[in-house]
């Protein structure tokens, strides 16, 4: 298992190369979530008709950048975000929401959800979501 340091040296210079990281089968199996996150996200983006830009400026970013890197699983999309971009692409929020805590928050994921209902679980994130508005 490679350091966050080198992860990030190797990222930020294009070395990310799976033959030169020995990645931990659980931080693989992480990554792949990612990726597969990332390739929803452009899919749905797409067929939404929108580029990155105006997904950015619908979601409050400035920029397309961060976008894309969410698309290439080089940034973690964050909580806040998951939502947003769910309503901005006219996705259901629950599919979309549930599949970026699996990647982003595996432990959390599996203790709130591992044995939950599907509706419950809906009615739970819901609740939570009108709380915080």
């Amino acid at each position: 298992m490679c350091s966050p340091f080198l992860r990030f040296i190797c990222e930020r210079h294009q070395f990310a190369r799976k033959d030169f990281l020995v990645l931990s089968e659980e931080n693989e199996r992480k990554y792949k979530l990612r990726v597969e996150l990332g390739e929803i996200l452009r899919r749905n983006r797409e067929a939404a008709g929108l580029t990155q830009l105006q997904l950015s400026r619908a979601i409050g970013l400035p920029g397309s950048r961060i976008v894309t890197h969410y698309e290439r699983a080089k940034s973690p999309i964050p909580p806040r975000k998951w939502r947003p971009i769910a309503k901005a692409l006219g996705m259901k929020p629950f599919p979309w929401v549930m599949k970026c805590a699996a990647a982003y928050c595996p432990d959390i994921y599996v203790q709130l959800f591992l044995n939950t209902d599907p509706s419950e679980a809906s009615r739970l994130l819901n609740g939570l979501h009108a709380s915080n508005d």
